[in-house]
């Protein structure tokens, strides 16, 4: 699928319109299809409109082959693409899938398949242990943004031996000779082993990927309509001709925005939470591990732009997760249900047994910024304003601000004192917009603003972010009289 913008949508979810009738073995409507009537011929009903939703996901899809000639160990694979999001499938010539996993002692991987018993309106999917001997690793270059995968250190040819290789191959023949000098032997045959995965040699690989994203694909609601390429089956086979008229009949649409992009962090943010990551293992326990995992969640199940962890007054072993997201306007929005549940399922394996994580919508609070200054009778006061301006909006750029930040306004004195011609700050305040207010849309919370301003600080509530969301508009000076 595409959007109006030329970004590209695939589902990563199968649509099925259909399901087995548990008493007759038929095959009848899902329930959770909207069936509505369509075309009409002398009063009688001859076609009807399916619908149904579907999780979908952003990036361009595109291979590459490489042909592994000898056996290497770790061989390292670069792709062509930068940007890459998910690496979907890796097969060899042989038909081995190769899996990803976090590191190459891991030698199971976990799917979801559909559950096909009598019961699968109680438990949608089923868990599958997958065994993984062909496996590997990927790897982001920071510089160039390009993406390497690891293969196993062993030998496809020995799939059959023991999982450590048997030391007395190491041992030296000596024929018809007691004596013998210094010999070099390499220890990496050591690694040569199915514990660390294996890899095929002397056939290709095909790598099959998804890469692109950011905030421009965060694309409005009702902008995705074009169907690009389609993979239906029928299960009752009807005739050809009625395939046909279903294939051509396909209509996409998005209802809801599509959320959730964001571009790769920066130098600088990566310093920021490296220092959390490299401490944590693999379970939660501070809220820096926490905020360590929202993070660190594979782009491709969607990215959080800010997140906040605090303890919920009303339950001692909960811990109340509070996110956000951007637009491809770098604007707040909240955060779409399909990232709140993916965040849901990646951090429920590292959570503690016993503790509980509500994951809520950050509050967003639209601010309107108004100051006034006395300046210099020689300096040219539109001039001067619009400088003030310019570095205030710098200054509350949304990447400078973090859920339950306060906002210093002392800060704000200095950012004005700080521009020539300036010789007095007569007034700063801030006021709260909400709804809608001059064809311009704000969230829709109702704050006051006086009653969270503390010795010249004014304080978020707990679980919220201060947004100054039109810049342009909504910071406004005013030159005053020196009298």
């Amino acid at each position: 699928m595409r959007s109006d913008n030329g970004t590209i949508f695939t589902l990563i979810e199968d649509i099925n319109f259909w399901k087995i009738d548990p008493d007759f073995g038929d095959y009848i409507v899902d329930d959770k299809v909207v069936v509505t009537n369509g075309r009409k011929v002398a009063g009688q009903i001859v076609s009807k409109y399916l619908k149904k939703s579907g999780l979908c996901t952003s990036g361009k899809e595109s291979s590459q082959s490489f042909y592994l000639s000898d056996f290497v160990p770790f061989r390292r694979l670069t792709l062509s693409e930068q940007n890459i999001t998910k690496i979907i499938s890796v097969v060899d010539g042989n038909g081995n899938n190769y899996y990803e996993v976090d590191n190459l002692t891991h030698d199971v991987v976990y799917k979801n398949v559909i559950n096909t018993s009598e019961k699968d309106s109680l438990v949608k999917d089923s868990l599958k242990v997958i065994p993984c001997p062909y496996r590997f690793i990927k790897r982001v270059s920071l510089g160039d943004r390009n993406t390497s995968i690891i293969l196993g250190g062993g030998s496809a040819d020995s799939t059959e031996d023991d999982i450590i290789p048997d030391p007395s191959e190491f041992a030296l023949p000596l024929p018809y000779s007691q004596t013998f000098s210094r010999v070099a032997i390499n220890p990496q045959k050591l690694l040569q082993t199915s514990t660390l995965g294996i890899c095929a040699a002397n056939t290709n690989l095909k790598v099959t990927y998804r890469y692109g994203g950011g905030l421009s694909h965060n694309v409005p609601a009702g902008t995705i309509r074009d169907v690009l390429s389609t993979n239906i089956s029928f299960p009752a086979n009807p005739p050809i001709v009625l395939q046909l008229q279903v294939k051509n009949s396909i209509e996409v649409t998005n209802p809801e925005p599509a959320a959730g992009g964001e571009d790769p962090p920066t130098v600088e943010e990566l310093l920021q939470l490296v220092s959390s990551v490299k401490s944590s293992q693999e379970r939660i326990v501070t809220k820096e591990d926490m905020l360590a995992r929202v993070y660190s969640m594979p782009s491709n199940f969607g990215r959080v732009f800010r997140a906040a962890v605090s303890s919920n007054p009303n339950n001692p072993l909960a811990t109340q997760l509070f996110i956000v997201s951007r637009d491809n306007e770098q604007q707040l929005i909240p955060s779409p249900d399909s990232l709140k549940i993916n965040l849901k399922r990646y951090l429920n394996s590292y959570r503690m047994i016993s503790d509980s994580i509500d994951v809520q919508d950050a509050g967003i609070i639209n601010l309107e910024l108004y100051f006034s200054i006395v300046a210099d009778p020689a300096m040219n006061k539109a001039s001067l304003l619009q400088s003030i301006i310019r570095d205030l909006r710098d200054q509350f750029d949304i990447k400078n601000f973090h859920i339950n930040q306060p906002i210093i306004i002392s800060d704000i004195e200095s950012t004005i004192f700080s521009k020539q011609g300036v010789i007095s700050v007569d007034k700063i305040q801030f006021r709260n917009i909400y709804g809608t207010v001059n064809n311009r849309k704000y969230s829709s919370i109702n704050f006051n603003v006086n009653s969270y301003i503390k010795n010249k600080i004014l304080y978020p509530p707990t679980g919220t972010i201060f947004e100054i969301k039109y810049p342009d508009v909504n910071i406004v000076g005013k030159v005053v009289a020196n009298v």
